[in-house]
């Protein structure tokens, strides 16, 4: 069993574990997003990985970055028809789509976004789904691919790994992918980024945050791992022991132990 160390005052030499750092896989999707907005035209971008791996803050961010040409929507499970994702976009515009077809509705949201602006779908595997009425199977991947074209805006799909395989199934959007984003598990050097400056990046260290990275939540638990450390371990020298106890008491099991 892991031992329980007790909460000390906490020392400001060290960086806070909750600070934002700037991770490898951060700068990897705002170069994607910056080099697709840089060409003339409808481009699309496939930003891919793990959860925990830091893809919605980078997107949203960049989104909020743009102001009014920067438009993010999230996706989530249940809401993943053309129909529903247009009366989603509609309703940013204090409009519907009530009395339209889904052609209207797509031409009608291209003229509000634009050309050069951009259109951020996260959480993007809830519309891999069957229509339950028509049948038609992941209709939304299409139905954007439409829309982005008819605005000559850019577009970005953004979720778990599977949206790579389903995009695949769709040669007119695939043929459009250009800069992808694909991260299948957390980096190593967004482990090192994460733990730099916060005194747990040494190698014995380093090592109980590597296996921490590679559970359901990635560098989510290693913020979680870290910041309950630093409190574990206050003013006084930072150490392994710190890192173990705050894996045992946020009741994480690693495989091997630790």
């Amino acid at each position: 069993m892991a031992q329980i160390l007790r909460l000390a005052n906490e020392n400001e030499d060290w960086r806070d574990p909750k600070e934002w750092v700037e991770t490898q896989t951060h700068s990897e999707i705002v170069s994607s997003l910056d080099k697709v907005r840089a060409r003339d035209g409808f481009c699309a971008t496939v930003i891919a990985g793990a959860p925990g791996i830091g893809k919605t803050l980078a997107v949203e961010g960049y989104c909020l970055d743009m102001g009014l040409n920067g438009y993010y929507h999230r996706a989530v499970k249940g809401e993943g028809t053309a129909w529903q994702l247009a009366t989603a976009l509609m309703k940013r515009f204090d409009s519907s789509p009530m009395g339209m077809s889904l052609g209207d509705a797509r031409d009608r949201i291209a003229d509000w976004i634009g050309p050069k602006a951009l259109l951020v779908f996260d959480e993007a595997q809830f519309f891999i789904q069957r229509n339950r009425k028509t049948g038609v199977k992941d209709e939304v991947f299409e139905w954007a691919r439409g829309l982005a074209e008819t605005a000559q805006c850019n577009l970005a799909f953004c979720g778990d790994l599977s949206i790579v395989r389903t995009v695949a199934e769709y040669p007119m959007l695939q043929s459009r992918v250009r800069y992808p984003v694909i991260v299948r598990s957390v980096p190593e050097t967004d482990v090192r980024a994460v733990a730099s400056g916060t005194g747990f990046d040494v190698p014995d260290c380093l090592r109980i945050l590597l296996a921490v990275s590679t559970l359901p939540g990635g560098l989510r638990n290693v913020e979680s791992v870290l910041h309950e450390a630093a409190a574990f371990a206050g003013s006084d020298q930072r150490e392994a022991a710190h890192l173990r106890a705050a894996v045992h008491d946020l009741k994480l099991t690693l495989k091997g132990g630790f």
